[in-house]
């Protein structure tokens, strides 16, 4: 019992604690059953709200005709756990094309969405690739994107296929598109990196790894890997499923062998379930994540120093200038 109490905090830290619950069954001390419960209305109550704003932007975006995907949030959650309330969301992405960012913007703000203070500059839109918007009368947003990961890190050669994969989910009376497993497990990759470059804990994303894949045929994941390598983000999945497979003590859904960490198991724990321990060097993991490193590489390098550079300046984040852009 002393060992589910130690684990608690580590579950709560990674969004876990509801699956942590889940899984130990009725095995809790009581103390910690009531940490479990209010764990689970916490989540309850935040989801809600965002479940109410993602039918509030995909009914705008549908009437405007405007192509787009839902991922990670409460609808990721329901494909892979089977409810919109596994882990705590405090907002919805969406993903649309680059070719209809700008109309996709203005359908939500003519919904009542509005653009935060200090979110309207080019350091979003252009290095970001994201527009966080205000839903009406709250105080969660939805993150409008047309990329799918920071700079510095391997991006996504064909945004547009991961649209043309979508698994529709049930919300009310919607059936609202929402990235499939294919995308699932190539975002949550993305994201586990951003984690690791921030030294972020990111037990959830790694997760979201393993339980995308294990929900795949051995064929599926063939397709997996070969669309991942379609999008130059072959090196970026199997880090992530090498490293999530080591922290959780399970094998990799790649297989045996399918790839080398440039780190020790260890420091991996460290490193996803606390944001601690010795930091990889950026650069070199950058490199070692590029599927063509000689091209990609210095690419992605000089993005990541003009979007620190932009970070910085007033005009570009839409900051005051006395102001820090999160």
């Amino acid at each position: 019992m002393r060992d589910i109490a130690d684990a608690l905090p580590v579950a709560r830290t990674n969004k876990l604690a509801i699956l942590f619950k889940r899984s130990i069954g009725s095995e809790a001390a009581l103390e910690v059953q009531k940490l479990f419960a209010e764990d689970l209305q916490k989540i309850a109550f935040l989801n809600s709200k965002i479940l109410q704003i993602i039918q509030a932007a995909n009914r705008a975006l549908h009437d405007a005709g405007i192509r787009h995907a839902f991922y990670k949030g409460p609808l990721q959650q329901k494909i892979l756990y089977g409810d919109y309330y596994a882990k705590p969301c405090l907002d919805a992405d969406i993903l649309v094309s680059p070719k209809d960012f700008k109309a996709a913007r203005g359908a939500l703000l003519d919904a009542g969405f509005r653009i935060p203070d200090g979110y309207s500059g080019l350091w979003w839109t252009f290095f970001l690739g994201e527009q966080p918007l205000l839903a009406p009368g709250q105080l969660y947003s939805v993150d409008l994107h047309h990329r799918l990961q920071q700079p510095g890190s391997p991006a996504p050669r064909h945004i547009i296929e991961f649209l043309d994969d979508v698994t529709p989910v049930p919300l009310g009376s919607q059936s609202v598109p929402t990235i499939g497993l294919r995308g699932i497990a190539m975002v949550a990759a993305m994201n586990l990196v951003k984690a690791v470059y921030h030294r972020e804990p990111t037990g959830g994303h790694a997760l979201d790894v393993l339980v995308a894949m294990s929900k795949m045929t051995a064929d599926g994941i063939e397709e997996t890997q070969a669309q991942a390598r379609v999008q130059g983000l072959a090196g970026t999945l199997s880090f992530a499923a090498e490293l999530a497979a080591e922290v959780f003590g399970v094998s990799n859904p790649l297989g045996r062998d399918a790839y080398k960490l440039p780190l020790d198991v260890a420091r991996a724990r460290q490193l996803i379930f606390a944001g601690e321990g010795q930091p990889l060097q950026r650069r070199k993991l950058l490199v070692h994540l590029c599927d063509r490193p000689l091209i990609d590489a210095p690419i992605e390098a000089i993005r990541w120093i003009m979007s620190e550079a932009a970070l910085h300046s007033s005009p570009l984040t839409g900051k005051p200038s006395n102001s820090k852009a999160a």
